[in-house]
């Protein structure tokens, strides 16, 4: 497990031109584990969430997450993202075996919430995973870098 936080910590440091020995690495997955649970959505992300429905147009949200199962649900009930999002909308990849951007982990969205792809944004800040992915299900895709 260490070598695999290890690795996704390097990798996105690596993204925005930060470089760390695997020591720091570890040491941020350490730090970030501890305060996993002080997190908090930004104001804006919130304030999206609770407008959402208000246009009168039925929108369904969901969230479709890379990585270990414990550790993305941890993050989803540290945001209290459940106030917004049932459960049942929610599909880790972790829980199924297969991972964004391959194909199968669209699809086995699309099947458990019986979702249309044409009809669906994904809305993700990783190029490769979320948006490429999801362009190549034939979703719509949004590229969100905060």
């Amino acid at each position: 497990m260490n070598e695999m936080l290890i690795r996704r910590t390097l990798r996105s440091f690596a993204a925005y031109e930060i470089h760390l020995t695997e020591d720091e690495a570890l040491q941020f997955e350490e730090t970030y584990e501890k305060e996993q649970n002080s997190i908090q959505l930004i104001p804006q992300f919130q304030e999206f969430l609770e407008t959402s429905g208000s246009s009168g147009r039925e929108v369904f949200l969901g969230i479709l997450s890379n990585g270990p199962s414990a550790h993305q649900w941890n993050k989803i009930y540290a945001l209290g993202l459940t106030k917004w999002i049932p459960e049942a909308h929610i599909v880790i990849s972790g829980d199924i075996g297969v991972s964004k951007p391959e194909l199968e982990a669209y699809r086995i969205y699309e099947r458990k919430c019986r979702i249309q792809p044409e009809n669906t944004i994904m809305v993700g800040d990783n190029l490769k995973a979320d948006i490429e992915g999801a362009e190549a299900a034939g979703w719509n895709a949004l590229w969100v870098k905060p």
